[in-house]
């Protein structure tokens, strides 16, 4: 008698995510990341999609320095103009198809401010920072372009890692993919890496991915491809990566490891101590909130 070989059958796991709205800086932004049912995809850990599209006379946007450490933010426009000023002493204009990367380390503080009047749509992400680099030393890059290439289905603006054998560095660890894609048809599939978590995030159309419909997000893992239907011209956001692996306190801007990170980080930057750093601003720093409760690091899926 035959040995019958025994097959793993690996199960897709798929998570509806409702974006929260708020307002930040005078604009409005959904936030799809961080959720209670899911604190990370690969390393990123905060996705916001910002506009003033619906704001009295196209407001501006106006985030006052503000510090943060253990995380590298991913700035990507979609309209307008931002310019963004550091600590570190760069002072960048952002323009549409254009990614700024800032990586905060031990520590760096900087703002974005907008031009009122001036039509104003984007993407701002966090990548958290690994364990053995999540203090290292800050740093900044401007990306004048994407990682731009087009399928006979769908255009791809590459911001970050590696999709469908094109890749686009810009320093970001476990694999972290980044990609905007617009439809070209009403129906295709998107080829995945199984071995990567990801996440589709609407950002312009009315479509369907993988039985979700906008304006959720979906988040799947052990998937080979993602099915899409719905409106040509449709743009939605892939984030992906390898499963984080470690327990991080995200707390206001902070990206740690510990309570006592936070509460020493909040103190330094109430105290102006010097860790994040000085510019000149014509706005007045963003104070830090109050700390309401002690919590512990969370494991990540």
């Amino acid at each position: 008698m035959g040995i019958v070989p025994l097959l793993r059958t690996v199960l897709t796991t798929t998570i509806e995510i409702t974006g929260r709205s708020a307002e930040l800086g005078g604009i409005s932004i959904d936030r799809f990341l961080p959720k209670a049912q899911l604190r990370t995809v690969g390393p990123w850990c905060f996705v916001d999609r910002m506009s003033n599209l619906t704001k009295p006379n196209l407001a501006a946007m106006e985030v006052a320095p503000h510090p943060h450490f253990g995380l590298s933010t991913v700035t990507f426009l979609l309209n307008g103009g931002v310019e963004h000023s550091d600590s570190m002493g760069n002072h960048v204009t952002i323009r549409p198809g254009q990614i700024n990367k800032m990586t905060a380390g031990a520590g760096v503080s900087h703002s974005e401010v907008s031009s009122s009047g001036e039509a104003l749509a984007g993407l701002q992400l966090w990548a958290a920072l690994p364990i053995q680099s999540y203090l290292g030393s800050p740093n900044f890059e401007h990306y004048p372009r994407t990682g731009r290439f087009e399928t006979r289905d769908f255009s791809v603006d590459l911001i970050s890692g590696e999709f469908l054998g094109e890749k686009f560095d810009v320093g970001l660890s476990h694999s972290a993919l980044g990609a905007v894609v617009t439809s070209k048809v009403a129906n295709f599939e998107v080829p995945l890496n199984p071995h990567l978590q990801h996440i589709f995030v609407p950002i312009d159309g009315d479509y369907v991915v993988s039985d979700v419909a906008t304006p959720k997000a979906v988040f799947l893992t052990d998937s080979g491809v993602a099915s899409f239907s719905g409106a040509i011209g449709s743009k939605f956001l892939i984030l992906g990566g390898e499963p984080f692996g470690e327990k991080i306190l995200m707390w206001w801007n902070f990206v740690g490891r510990s309570w006592d990170e936070m509460v020493e980080a909040r103190r330094q930057w109430s105290e102006q101590e010097g860790r994040f750093g000085e510019f000149v601003s014509n706005l007045d720093r963003i104070p830090a909130p109050a700390i309401l409760q002690r919590f512990s690091p969370r494991s990540v899926i």
